[in-house]
């Protein structure tokens, strides 16, 4: 793995997965909506000589029309997350360790409306929505404040039939 220095040194400022989308169509999910979940990602950003940096420590996909689970974590910081891969859930003692090595830690969920609302919404979650929301099962999630609230969650609802989780270091999706 390279060291952080040389990793800070190549890395640009990157944008969160979620941040981009959040909001623009949060108004389907104001009040509560069936959803599946498309994802699951964990990601840290520090500073570091003013510069601030982000990356993802896991993520996960739910292709449910393919019946995958696909994806990646880093094996020094989320393995414990991935057992087994279709229940991601970071536990107290993963999320104060983040907490201690990074300036932030941030919990995603990709959401996507079941019925009549297909849109999807990728938005921050606190670590125990984050938990509640099965990636293999059906949620009702509720935006509020810019954040998804779990209301209700059902795991196991849909099949998986292949799981395809790779190891990957936080700092080895840099370029060169």
């Amino acid at each position: 793995m390279p060291s952080r220095r040389a990793f800070l040194a190549k890395t640009t400022t990157a944008v969160a997965a979620g941040a981009a989308t959040a909001g623009c169509i949060g108004g389907l999910f104001e009040s509560g909506t069936t959803a599946y979940l498309q994802f699951k990602s964990v990601s840290v950003s520090w500073t570091e000589d003013t510069q601030w940096y982000q990356a993802d420590v896991l993520d996960v996909a739910h292709r449910v029309g393919e019946a995958t689970v696909e994806g990646y974590y880093d094996p020094e910081y989320a393995a414990s997350a991935v057992q087994p891969a279709t229940r991601i859930e970071v536990s107290a003692d993963l999320h104060d360790r983040l907490a201690r090595e990074f300036d932030e830690v941030d919990y995603v969920l990709g959401a996507c409306g079941e019925g009549g609302a297909v849109a999807c919404l990728n938005q921050r979650a606190g670590r125990e929505d984050f938990n509640a929301a099965p990636l293999t099962g059906r949620v009702t999630v509720a935006d509020r404040d810019d954040q998804f609230d779990v209301l209700d969650a059902e795991p196991d609802e849909y099949a998986v039939d292949e799981v395809a989780l790779r190891e990957r270091a936080y700092d080895e999706w840099v370029d060169g």
